[in-house]
């Protein structure tokens, strides 16, 4: 059984993944599932500063915390920033990340790089017809496209995302040591523009599901099983001296 740690997206709470940590759970999994500053039900606390270095850092001291040496990572959309963050700093802690139609950034690109062009500039427009530093979540069927979910109860989880979020840019210079794994949602239109096609070049295990951008609240069963087959395919990274539990407690 694994440790697996869930990471929502931009808009999202840790609530979206509720369907699918149960199931994990259910199959002997432990699993976490947080929300980030400024998000779900921390949304009070969002402001102009919240950026990317936070929720990276948010992420990590909960893996240190925790004790986790071993953590299956999974990003939904723009999580994706923060796994490949995590990845260069702290990869002697991580089995393998998996990108739920998550952004693949390189060196020195943001999130808003990673958009299709449509939802780039819309994404600046929103910014600035608000207070300037914080995106209102976009339509609902960007995210479920027309799928029977219910959207009362999504619409109240989605808050609007800081922007230092999407602008801030990533540091990414160590070579990619761990497994990865990419599942590319291709039932609705496409979020992100060049991540599916990074991730075929740079050799991760790729799969398409039949399913709009936030699989995990149209079809838990089958982001499960896509996560599942990230963990029994990985080969797991092995526990280096400085983080034997003895010395993980301290």
């Amino acid at each position: 059984m694994a440790d697996v740690l869930l990471v929502h997206g931009a808009f999202h709470a840790g609530s979206c993944w509720d369907a699918v940590a149960v199931t994990l759970r259910a199959a002997g999994h432990r699993v976490w599932a947080p929300t980030l500053t400024g998000l779900g039900e921390r949304a009070h606390l969002a402001t102009k500063t919240t950026d990317l270095s936070g929720h990276v850092r948010e992420i990590e001291e909960l893996i240190k915390f925790e004790g986790l040496t071993s953590v299956v990572l999974v990003g939904h959309g723009l999580a994706g920033m923060i796994l490949s963050v995590l990845h260069e700093r702290i990869p002697e802690r991580l089995r393998n990340l998996v990108y739920l139609d998550g952004f693949v950034p390189d060196h020195g690109e943001n999130a808003l790089d990673g958009l299709a062009p449509l939802y780039r500039a819309a994404t600046r427009r929103a910014a600035a017809r608000g207070v300037g530093w914080l995106v209102p979540p976009p339509p609902l069927e960007v995210f479920v496209g027309d799928h029977d979910v219910p959207l009362a109860w999504l619409r109240s989880q989605l808050r609007p995302q800081p922007l230092a979020t999407l602008t801030e840019r990533v540091r990414l210079l160590s070579p990619e040591i761990l497994d990865c794994s990419y599942v590319s949602c291709v039932g609705w239109h496409s979020i992100t523009t060049a991540s599916h096609a990074r991730a075929l070049a740079r050799g991760w295990r790729v799969s398409r599901i039949s399913e709009p951008h936030s699989a995990m609240l149209t079809s838990p069963a089958v982001v499960c099983r896509e996560i599942e087959n990230a963990i029994g395919a990985a080969n797991p990274m092995p526990v280096l001296p400085e983080l034997s539990p003895q010395r993980a407690r301290r």
